[in-house]
């Protein structure tokens, strides 16, 4: 790994026993995405709760360093639903 800091998005995928899979991407470099495994250990104690299938996170990584914060915000079923309900209607609004 660079002595420089980099940044990666990753929205986590599936959740095992000890680990968390998610799919990843640099963002100094958009094209390139990456699904990878991340151990529970990687995590401070505090961002844990926010752990789940969907959750956004961002990954600051150094040398032998690397810190991730997870997005406070997830939507709700609800939320989705609705969200999808808005969608169909300006579609159908757009005759699309």
């Amino acid at each position: 790994m660079s002595d420089a800091l980099q940044k990666w998005e990753g929205l986590v995928d599936s959740i095992e026993k000890d680990s968390f899979w998610a799919r990843v991407k640099d963002m100094a470099d958009l094209s390139c995405c990456y699904s990878i495994e991340i151990d529970f250990k990687a995590l401070k104690d505090s961002e844990k709760k926010w752990l789940a299938p969907g959750a956004l996170f961002v990954w600051y990584t150094k040398k032998d360093r690397s810190l991730i914060r997870f997005k406070h915000r997830r939507w709700t079923a609800e939320e989705i639903k609705e969200a999808e309900q808005n969608a169909k209607e300006i579609s159908e609004m757009l005759d699309w």
